[in-house]
């Protein structure tokens, strides 16, 4: 295939066409754009994947900071991004329950390069649906995964007191702590 330079200031047509086992088609009409690269054709692609440091889950919809633009990962905790790396770029990462970290991508001659970030969870033992306060909310959230109902607001199990298992303790808990019992 020609390098993307070279295609520069090219006008590309395309067309869809789809074909049926049977033979029948449709397609559509031709369109045509043309394409403008304005960007460093010789610039790394970036492969961000942020994961929770404990449980090595991807962390989906961090903030990954690239100096003062921040870019969103996915469902699966990453991020594909093109970068430029004709100096190093500080980045800062954030997630809601996470705390900030910090890391540097550094330039390199590669056109790819994969870039694994842990963060550390600040979720508090009790805090099962994650909202950094331990409030009645758990104790009902925790009452419904005890009772088997099924569960519509996402729970942290890593916040239980036996990990991965939400249970009575967890409730006794967090009603102890509600009361002021456990401050």
């Amino acid at each position: 295939m020609t390098p993307i330079p070279l295609w520069d200031g090219s006008d590309i047509f395309w067309k869809v066409q789809a074909i049926d086992e049977f033979g029948a088609s449709v397609e559509t009409e031709v369109f045509r754009f043309k394409l403008d690269d304005k960007n460093n054709p010789f610039m790394p692609i970036v492969y961000f994947q942020v994961y929770d440091s404990q449980t090595e889950l991807p962390v989906p919809e961090a903030k990954i900071w690239l100096n003062e633009y921040p870019m969103i990962t996915s469902r699966r905790g990453q991020l594909i991004q093109k970068s430029d790396l004709t100096t190093p770029l500080d980045l800062t990462i954030t997630a809601m329950t996470y705390e900030t970290a910090y890391t540097r991508l550094n330039a390199d001659d590669s056109p790819i390069i994969t870039l694994a970030i842990p963060i550390h969870s600040n979720i508090q033992t009790g805090d099962i649906n994650r909202n950094e306060i331990i409030d009645i909310g758990d104790a009902i959230l925790g009452l419904q995964i005890l009772a088997g109902m099924p569960v519509l607001d996402y729970y942290y199990d890593q916040a239980a007191l036996v990990e991965g298992n939400v249970g009575l303790a967890d409730i006794i808990y967090v009603v102890r702590w509600l009361s002021g019992v456990d401050d």
